[in-house]
């Protein structure tokens, strides 16, 4: 694929090892692993990671994740400035190799537009809260936006390379740049191009750095900030 993948990650397991592993065999020759400050215990996987051909990117602190897939653009220009976009990809399993390389060929049909892999939540598996969550943050995209998004909080997303200095620009610095790059996108006219993919929920409780109270307050703030800056 012509597609530069970025991962943002944190303390990874072994699960991003089989995923880099899956996406190169579904073509995907450019990684690009975003490193955001994590414990020295985790840096013989990054080393291993290298050899097996990623371009690895270190953090020295945890910045967030918004930093981090911003690191991976800026890594991306600068050592494939001729790729046609970036493909971000969660490092926990819940993205499937297959489902980032359907985003990255819709993308390559929507060359203007910002493409996104969206989950079907409506599975008896999928926990009530992920349900709720993105339920009412969709509710709320589409009436400050005026889009219809049946997913707001996925991850996995293409950027296409003529907008790649756009996304660079979008605010924050966590877990609310990806709600912020989707609604100042959708109010600029940019089009969200959303592309069925698999909703994987493991039974185990699924490894995450998402601070549920003030990561929550983060995304919601810039929903109400772009919401009363409309409304004025």
């Amino acid at each position: 694929m012509e597609q530069v993948v970025i991962i943002p990650t944190v303390d990874p397991d072994e699960r991003i090892v089989s995923l880099v592993g899956e996406l190169q065999c579904a073509g995907f020759a450019h990684i690009i692993v975003v490193d955001d400050g994590s414990c020295q215990s985790c840096q013989a996987m990054f080393a291993n990671l290298e050899l097996c051909g990623c371009t690895v990117v270190h953090h020295t602190s945890n910045c967030g994740k918004g930093a981090a897939i911003k690191t991976g653009l800026d890594a991306m220009r600068r050592a494939y400035p001729r790729s046609r976009g970036a493909v971000t990809v969660d490092d926990d399993g819940q993205h499937l190799a297959m489902d980032a390389l359907r985003v990255a060929c819709a993308s390559t049909a929507h060359p203007e537009a910002i493409t996104i892999g969206v989950r079907d939540l409506h599975g008896s598996d999928v926990p009530l809260r992920s349900r709720f969550g993105n339920a009412f943050s969709a509710l709320f995209f589409r009436l400050d936006t005026g889009v219809a998004c049946a997913d707001t909080q996925t991850g996995l997303r293409c950027i296409p390379a003529p907008l790649v200095g756009y996304a660079r620009s979008v605010e924050g610095e966590r877990y609310e740049y990806e709600m912020n790059e989707l609604t100042q996108a959708a109010k600029d006219g940019i089009d969200l191009v959303q592309v069925p993919i698999t909703a994987v929920y493991e039974k185990k409780e699924r490894r995450s750095h998402f601070r549920p109270v003030a990561d929550s307050v983060r995304i919601y703030r810039s929903l109400i900030r772009f919401t009363m800056a409309s409304l004025s």
